[in-house]
């Protein structure tokens, strides 16, 4: 029987990221719909959401094990998606834009496949020896 007290406990990391992601969420759209008196006026947010993902692509894995940078990479793509279009690059704006959304998931789903498969290579060769 295991100790109660070693079963597994959620990474606290991902979990405090969530929730706030999760409140600048709720607060950009009482902004936009007028609920509240918090402002964010500034086009610069995006900024957020690229830092969030350099951070994730530089953070070493916490277990040493390698991981998927796809997360990383995604928050890069959603923040440059979003400045494009409060800067309307190229004349581009949410309503034009969106379908760039699904060339992003496109290439993330080939982007974990190409992992999974990579990962599969280096376990088989790794339990053969």
């Amino acid at each position: 029987m295991s100790n109660p007290d070693e079963s597994p406990r959620p990474d606290r990391g991902p979990i405090l990221v969530g929730l706030v992601i999760i409140f600048a969420g709720l607060t950009m759209l009482a902004d936009r719909t007028g609920i509240s008196a918090i402002h964010l006026t500034s086009k610069s947010w995006p900024f957020v959401l690229i830092a969030f993902g350099l951070a994730r692509l530089l953070a070493p894995s916490p277990d040493g094990r390698p991981r998927s940078r796809w997360t990383g990479v995604w928050f890069i793509y959603l923040g440059a998606w979003f400045f494009v279009n409060e800067f309307r690059v190229l004349g581009l704006g949410y309503n034009t834009s969106w379908p760039l959304l699904i060339v992003g998931a496109g290439i993330g789903m080939i982007w974990r496949a190409i992992e999974r498969a990579d990962r599969g290579v280096g376990q088989r060769i790794e339990g053969s020896r």
